[in-house]
């Protein structure tokens, strides 16, 4: 009734479709370790965030103190100055550092990290003072992560989130 021929061809395309529906099995499980793996980044970095120490150093930057600082030390600068006068800042440019190290090495998607975290914000308040680190320390390196971070915002679209109606139009 089935020639041997048919019998092998038949075999072949079920042993494809069991090797398909594995791969498939196998894709997904992966999908499945980088949510969670994610969601503990994300959680702990949050939490992070939210530390007396990290809270204390965005205070610092918000206030202005770089900038001061900056103008201060002027050309006259040493590492060691900036890193004792600019001290208190550190926590907070290590942290989104930190941030921009995960979104480039993938334990963490950039609209996440631009959802939860002002990275423009830091970085306009920082930049000078991080600049002027890197050229009076000669390390062209220190805090490139939180750059590309904010180079990678300048692309990034905000989606756009569902509104509710304005209260006149809702139903009584």
């Amino acid at each position: 009734m089935f020639s041997p021929e048919w019998i092998s061809a038949a075999s072949a395309v079920l042993a494809l479709l069991i090797v398909a529906i594995s791969v498939h099995a196998a894709l997904r499980q992966l999908e499945l370790i980088r949510i969670s793996t994610q969601s503990a980044t994300f959680l702990s970095l949050v939490q992070l965030n939210q530390s007396e120490r990290v809270l204390a150093a965005l205070a610092f930057i918000y206030d202005g103190n770089l900038e001061r600082l900056c103008d201060e030390l002027g050309d006259a600068a040493t590492p060691e100055e900036m890193w004792e006068r600019g001290g208190p800042a550190f926590p907070a440019l290590f942290f989104y550092e930190s941030v921009g190290a995960c979104v480039m090495y993938k334990m963490l998607d950039a609209e996440i990290a631009f959802g939860t975290f002002n990275v423009s914000g830091l970085w306009k308040k920082s930049a000078r003072f991080i600049r002027f680190y890197r050229k009076v320390a000669a390390r062209p390196e220190a805090l490139d992560k939180l750059e590309a971070l904010t180079a990678m915002l300048q692309t990034h679209h905000e989606p756009e989130w569902p509104r509710m109606p304005e209260e006149s139009s809702l139903p009584s």
